[in-house]
């Protein structure tokens, strides 16, 4: 005749199979936590950062030209930017807008291309928003040989990644 063991003593034996799959879930959670806390392979450059910067400015000062039918100027001096407006064909002074008035600072360094400087201002945007497809805006973000060119020839923007 078979004996009944007591259930306490079946227990001991091992680890039951809900058990493992509790544990693996468990560890599933807290590794998918520490991988999603770990930053991407590809750190974003500070030339990547300027060049997203400068182009949501000519996007603005584009749309504000078109709202309030004034041109503008953009200046580019070492590691600066400036847009700029004239009142009435007089002297060009800081944009009017707050946002863009500001002096745009890149440490990663700007570089201008082929432009010809007129009275301080690099490139100059009349109020009409005609392209200037001939002699476009292009300056560089970073290092002299490498980073993001930024083409604007007075109402389009585009950027090409020069790596």
């Amino acid at each position: 005749m078979r004996q009944h063991q007591p259930a306490h003593r079946r227990r001991d034996a091992g680890v039951t199979l809900i058990e493992m799959l509790v544990v693996l879930a468990l560890f599933a959670v807290v590794s998918g936590a520490v991988v999603m806390s770990l930053p991407s392979g590809r750190a974003t450059t500070s030339a990547e950062v300027g060049t997203a910067a400068f182009v949501s400015d000519l996007n603005h000062a584009v749309k504000l030209a078109l709202s309030e039918g004034r041109g503008f100027g953009i200046a580019v001096e070492d590691n600066s930017i400036r847009f700029l407006q004239r009142s009435d064909e007089g002297p060009w002074r800081a944009h009017l807008n707050p946002d863009l008035a500001q002096v745009k600072l890149f440490p990663a360094g700007v570089r201008i291309f082929d432009q010809a400087r007129r009275n301080g201002v690099d490139f100059v945007v009349s109020a009409r928003l005609l392209p200037d497809q001939e002699h476009p805006l292009r300056v560089r973000f970073g290092d002299v040989s490498t980073g993001p060119i930024v083409t604007f020839d007075g109402l389009a923007v585009t950027v090409e990644d020069d790596r």
